[in-house]
């Protein structure tokens, strides 16, 4: 498996072989769920004993390999390719939610559903282009309307050096649960469509929490005053952040079309600084690396910066429909 895809450095593959050999079998042998109760559990099996580059290094491996099973020349037993991804979706997603690596954790997820389950795949994939077509323009006009909202907000500016508005579908697989969990029709899980919101700090405020929330909300008030938000559907993940380090205020907006017999599109706006955004993408230990000021001797650093740089790099290849890293 891995046919044409470049080779992990012998530094991370050293890292995957000391996983495997020594540390897989001490997980827990089944999640049943990935909610914070799960994830917390194989979290502490995973943060033991400098378990931070293990775990990194062998969701690089697993993602290198779902990869490899449709890469052309790749030839391998659909009965193989299936046990790849049930172990993928059983295995490695856990371990990607325990340490908060959600870019990883979604394209796993969706490479997964595809070997396991071809013709849904093929249905939410279509019903999410839908849904992309429906509401690409909607989105362009929004980012424009917000950007505009925002850079006259002095209470923001004072504290802002630059926003980023991005507009994207959610990832395939996460609307295969819920319809299947919720007992939902696709055309009713809302958030399907979203807009993140990343805020660019000036230097002077990078590292203050405080301004950090304060930021977040005040963007959240500023798109509340454009649009109408979903009643229940404010979180405040800011204040309260959940306990693989994930932080970001999230709403839930309606945009509907100006003179036009289109229905209304429910989008989900996601709020973060630069920094919150990295530790959202692949986790806290990924961004303890892109800091590496623990303390720790020149050599470890360097060390774990080539596995940032080799392993991690390779984990944000793929961008999917929608312009923009899925969420």
């Amino acid at each position: 498996v891995g046919v044409g895809l470049p080779p992990l450095s012998p530094r991370v593959l050293a890292l995957v072989y000391r996983a495997k050999g020594l540390r897989l079998g001490r997980l827990p042998r089944v999640m049943h769920a990935l909610d914070d109760a799960s994830a917390e559990a194989l979290r502490g099996s995973l943060m033991t004993a400098g378990y931070r580059r293990v775990a990194l290094a062998l969701l690089a491996d697993a993602l290198r390999t779902m990869r490899g099973l449709r890469v052309d020349g790749a030839v391998l037993p659909s009965y193989r390719a299936h046990a790849l991804a049930l172990q993928s979706i059983q295995v490695y997603v856990p371990i990607a939610h325990a340490v908060g690596a959600a870019k990883v954790m979604w394209e796993l997820e969706d490479l997964g559903f595809r070997e396991l389950f071809p013709e849904a795949y093929g249905a939410v994939e279509t019903w999410h282009c839908a849904m992309w077509a429906r509401a690409k323009d909607l989105l362009a006009e929004a980012k424009m309307n917000l950007l505009e909202e925002l850079y006259v907000d002095e209470e923001l500016t004072r504290y802002v050096h630059h926003l980023s508005v991005t507009g994207r579908t959610k990832n395939l697989f996460s609307t295969f649960k819920k319809i299947l969990r919720d007992n939902k029709r696709k055309e009713d899980v809302l958030d399907v469509v979203a807009m993140r919101v990343i805020i660019h700090l000036r230097p002077e405020f990078e590292h203050s929490p405080t301004i950090a929330a304060q930021t977040c909300l005040r963007v959240r008030h500023n798109i509340a005053r454009l649009w109408p938000e979903l009643p229940g559907r404010f979180k405040d993940y800011v204040s309260h952040p959940k306990p693989n380090g994930y932080r970001s205020v999230h709403t839930t907006v309606v945009l509907r079309p100006a003179a036009s017999p289109l229905p209304a599109v429910p989008v989900e706006v996601q709020v973060r600084t630069a920094e919150m955004h990295r530790v959202a993408e692949c986790g806290p230990a990924a961004h303890h690396l892109y800091k590496a000021g623990d303390g720790r001797s020149v050599v470890e650093d360097a060390t774990e910066k080539s596995l940032e740089n080799g392993a991690l790099m390779l984990l944000g290849e793929p961008n999917e429909s929608g312009g923009d890293v899925r969420d």
